[in-house]
């Protein structure tokens, strides 16, 4: 059985939302975030590769992905590629099926393209790629500075 309760958050994602308390902060271990862009494994799919192509440079831009964190991103692009082809292969053999005996059975796929999404979306998560992940945290894009403010801060030697 899992554990209860609500995930903890990491310190760093606790101070980028403001919601840190001093009493509470645990000594979490640092791992050196990855710089250097790594090409996609050759085993992928082009789907996999995409899905690597597209998100690696939006998460290493996040400064949120390690090395040892690539292994469970190689996963997630991978699964995400095996879904996107079983979807092709429902949408070209159709949702059902008819058996030798003549009954309509389900096509395999949509079972295979199933799991495979809800793999995705479980590992997604852990990237904070499902909005719910995303629930809370500042839009530092959209974040405005002011010119006087930074002149003051700057005067005052902060």
């Amino acid at each position: 059985m899992g554990k209860r309760g609500t995930k903890p958050l990491p310190t760093s994602l606790k101070i980028e939302r403001g919601t840190i308390q001093a009493s509470k902060i645990k000594q979490e271990i640092e791992l050196p975030v990855i710089s250097l862009y790594p090409e996609p494994p050759e085993r992928f799919n082009d789907y996999s590769k995409g899905a690597w192509q597209y998100l690696l440079p939006k998460l290493m831009g996040f400064k949120i992905v390690s090395e040892t964190d690539l292994f469970q991103f190689e996963n997630m692009c991978y699964v995400y590629g095996e879904w996107r082809k079983a979807c092709d292969e429902v949408e070209t053999g159709g949702m059902t099926y008819v058996s030798d005996k003549g009954n309509i059975m389900p096509n395999p796929m949509v079972h295979i393209a199933s799991s495979m999404f809800k793999g995705y979306n479980q590992i997604a998560a852990k990237f904070g790629l499902t909005p719910s992940d995303r629930v809370g945290l500042p839009n530092t894009a959209t974040k405005k500075v002011d010119p006087l403010e930074e002149l003051m801060n700057a005067a005052n030697g902060g």
